[in-house]
């Protein structure tokens, strides 16, 4: 009843924002125990019709990714959630500063920084194609960390990156190798990772940007972990299942790390994951992340009280503010 009550809210919802134009294509997937739906709704953009197997951008849910694999890499015993950052780079940061910290968005470090910020202004269509790993490496060597590490949440793609970075040094692969070793290929996720191959290409959405606009595809090259991922409605819902029911897979004890909490703020009311980021409202504790890139937009959650999930990608910006729907989609599978 619950998986069917959000299915009815996903047509009307969905529905709506294609008729008005406020998206090109969404895609909506649903878990509620062992049930499952996925619907789409719009166009990919493409000749081929949008569906379950569609390849879209996720942007910043690859945070989440790279924090599952900082906790594979460190019940391994290749990297320490305490190590300092600074014994992972060639350049100054505080010693206090740790993986954790940037896995929690506690490290203080800028959500951006002013180069990065400033090449945004000079390529609105590839806002983060020039970023280079000395650009990552002058931003977080210049930031100033006001705060004791671990007070304060500051959101930071900074971080993230530097994470993401530091992860495939130590693993000796590029992130988006190491990634699909490491999580992707043990979780089944057949269409999740940095790059799309010549017999996936013709799968992958089109993005667009504000008004319809077509959108170049989303690079990213020196901060990889921070949003350079693509995956299906089909392969998120076998992660958010992963997450709900980690004893099914190889990656268990990861997983239940992965998604804290770590770091809570506000008496309790906000924490957060390994990226993951948990929001008490009431009796349920959602966990969930967003991500936008310049042509598309994607949302996850979880109700793992309630063992109910939701997904929702579009190849238009306009779904990175879709938390209130899928909020409310979550409730309505857990009710």
């Amino acid at each position: 009843m619950a998986l069917a009550e959000a299915q009815r809210l996903v047509d009307r919802a969905l529905g709506s924002w294609i008729d008005r134009g406020r998206a090109v294509g969404v895609v909506a997937g649903l878990i509620r125990g062992d049930e499952l739906a996925v619907k789409a709704f719009g166009s990919s953009g493409t000749a081929r019709p949008l569906g379950p197997d569609t390849l879209m951008e996720i942007g910043s849910i690859t945070k989440t990714f790279t924090g599952l694999l900082l906790a594979e890499m460190s019940l391994r015993g290749e990297v320490g959630l305490e190590d300092p950052v600074a014994g992972h780079v060639p350049f100054d940061l505080p010693a206090d500063v740790t993986l954790l910290d940037l896995a929690t968005h506690t490290s203080g470090l800028p959500r951006s920084g002013r180069i990065l910020i400033r090449q945004s202004f000079r390529n609105r269509r590839e806002p983060f194609v020039a970023f280079t790993e000395d650009d990552l490496r002058a931003t977080a060597a210049a930031a100033r960390i006001r705060r004791a590490r671990g007070t304060k949440m500051r959101y930071s793609n900074i971080g993230f990156g530097l994470l993401g970075n530091i992860l495939s040094r130590v693993g000796g692969r590029p992130y988006g190798d190491l990634l699909t070793d490491r999580i992707s290929r043990p979780l089944g996720l057949v269409d999740t990772g940095a790059d799309v191959d010549e017999g996936r290409l013709e799968r992958l959405a089109r993005g667009h940007r504000r008004g319809g606009r077509p959108a170049p595809p989303f690079r990213i090259p020196a901060l990889a972990g921070a949003g350079v991922l693509r995956s299906t409605a089909v392969d998120m819902l076998t992660y958010l299942r992963a997450h709900l029911s980690p004893e099914r897979t190889p990656l268990a004890e990861a997983l239940r790390l992965a998604l804290g909490p770590h770091r809570t703020f506000k008496g309790g009311k906000v924490a957060v994951g390994l990226a993951w980021l948990h929001v008490r409202r009431g009796d349920p504790t959602f966990v969930w992340h967003n991500g936008g890139t310049v042509g598309f937009g994607s949302f996850a959650a979880l109700d793992p009280a309630r063992d109910a999930g939701v997904v929702l990608l579009s190849n238009s910006r306009y779904l990175l503010r879709s938390g209130r729907l899928g909020v409310g989609l979550l409730r309505a599978l857990g009710s």
